[in-house]
């Protein structure tokens, strides 16, 4: 096979791959579990001793490993938070670049062949070199402008990684990138709809409590208590209503009310009624009430 031909199915083999892990990516649903998927599939395209995410919390200056993929016990693991001073790489050519100021960051492309000649090294490079690692290809995951994280491969052979290589991190990071965007709008919706949920049911919690003392007030009251409808109907009577009229409250539900006022009470008491719903205060008046012995009796009646 000549050196096109091996290109060509290095190619192939790498959009197969590629492939595998964007199907990874639409199965996968935290951000843990999308992270793992692209690195258990990232070692088969970039050879490496490990490979991990990390996702950066600018407000609080901190760094969590997500996943991490790797031989034997290289670390640190997944759910390790370091501060974000430990992944300030010095810049080859021109002094620092600090990875908590995000406009550098987004031009921070690293790709150090040789980790034990650069000096100074951040932290987090000493702990590669410690553990035996010497090459290092870093992508910022950006998305719309919003730095999210890291995809760090490494491995302990000097020079490690060729541009291919390079490209398929960036390929690869581009599409983690994204995907651990969605998994954090689609968190952010899940509590949001969590929050609701919760108050939607402590209010109705709070509102059946109300209600019940409600209830427990009017089903005591000494007062004859009821509710109409907007055509006049009743749609509740207390027990005091049978005490004072003699009336059964279960044969006048549903009935409605005008039989039971005086016929010359009633267009007062229907315009205090209209009041009443367009937002005005009525004072109490004085409406004579029909009781089961044909007598009207009078009472002082408030329309709230």
């Amino acid at each position: 096979m000549n050196s096109a031909e091996e290109a060509s199915q290095r190619y192939a083999e790498r959009l197969q791959i590629v492939q595998e892990v964007a199907w990874a990516l639409l199965a996968a649903q935290s951000p843990e579990e999308i992270a793992r998927a692209v690195l258990s599939h990232i070692r088969r395209l970039v050879p490496c001793q490990r490979a991990s995410v990390a996702l950066f919390d600018f407000a609080n200056g901190t760094a969590q490993f997500i996943a991490t993929d790797m031989e034997g016990e290289l670390g640190p693991s997944a759910g390790t938070i370091l501060p974000l001073t430990d992944f300030s790489p010095p810049d080859l050519f021109r002094g620092p670049i600090h990875v908590d100021s995000q406009d550098a960051l987004k031009q921070l492309v690293l790709y150090i062949t040789d980790i034990a000649a650069l000096q100074p090294r951040a932290p987090v490079l000493e702990r590669l070199l410690a553990e035996g690692l010497h090459s290092l290809i870093s992508v910022p995951l950006i998305v719309e402008e919003e730095i999210l994280g890291a995809l760090s491969i490494s491995a302990a052979q000097r020079a490690a990684f060729e541009s291919e290589h390079q490209t398929i991190a960036h390929e690869v990071a581009g599409q983690l990138g994204i995907a651990l965007r969605q998994a954090r709008l689609h968190a952010q919706v899940r509590r949001y709809a969590a929050e609701l949920e919760q108050h939607v049911a402590e209010r109705t919690a709070e509102l059946q409590e109300s209600e019940e003392r409600y209830r427990g007030l009017v089903e005591s009251a000494t007062d004859a208590i009821f509710t109409l409808s907007l055509d006049g109907t009743i749609t509740s009577l207390n027990p005091a209503f049978e005490t004072l009229f003699g009336l059964s409250r279960t044969e006048w539900m549903g009935k409605l009310f005008a039989p039971l006022v005086h016929p010359d009470d009633l267009a007062s008491t229907i315009e205090t009624i209209q009041l009443v719903l367009q937002g005005e205060t009525a004072a109490a008046k004085e409406v004579r009430i029909l009781a089961k012995s044909g007598v009207y009796v009078a009472v002082e009646a408030a329309v709230l």
